[in-house]
């Protein structure tokens, strides 16, 4: 009985993620606005980034909420933007790519190979990651949903991003760790 008791315990304690190293060398990424395939350029001690796409209906519902946590955090956190669903190299998805890259002021990267999925563990699309880097450790302290309306802004309840970085940002520890994102299954 007791060994039932310890099967039960042990995978139910690996449902509670907490914040896990990450190793961004292997990580690479194509840069849409420079055509280049490099690492992410990490400078600040918090990173932002966004899993986004160009025909998910739930990436259009919270631009304007991206645009609005990019103003308002920029100055204290990286943000980047990885578009997950990689398009095919067809001449439209390659314009709306870029076309979705210009539009941003945060840089836009293309997941070709889904590595940034596998290790930020990433379904869907919009879903946010949070990183904190100190003394050349970087640790992702949140992945998830940004909040929990993706339908509507105006009825928005938790802002589950937002207060992630509130908190990180004031050296406390994260009051979420993983929040189920709504939104396009990556595939």
């Amino acid at each position: 009985m007791s060994k039932y008791i310890l099967f039960i315990l042990a995978n139910l304690s690996s449902l509670f993620v907490s914040a896990q190293d990450v190793n961004l060398d292997a990580l690479k990424l194509w840069n849409v606005q420079k055509e280049d395939i490099v690492n992410l350029p990490i400078n600040k001690g918090i990173t932002v980034i966004l899993f986004t796409s160009t025909d998910c209906p739930y990436d259009q519902l919270y631009e304007d909420r991206i645009f609005a946590l990019q103003k308002k955090y920029g100055g204290k956190a990286d943000f980047f933007m990885i578009n997950a669903n990689t398009p095919s190299n067809t001449g439209d998805n390659s314009t709306k790519t870029k076309a979705q890259a210009k539009q941003y002021n945060i840089p836009y990267f293309i997941d070709q190979n889904l590595d940034a999925v596998r290790v930020f563990q990433i379904e869907k699309s919009p879903e946010a990651v949070v990183l904190t880097t100190k003394n050349g450790n970087t640790t992702m302290v949140y992945h998830g949903a940004i909040d929990d309306n993706p339908q509507s802004e105006n009825n928005v309840r938790v802002k589950y991003l937002e207060s992630v970085l509130n908190n990180v940002i004031q050296n406390k520890t994260s009051p979420y760790d993983f929040k189920r994102a709504a939104g396009c299954r990556i595939r």
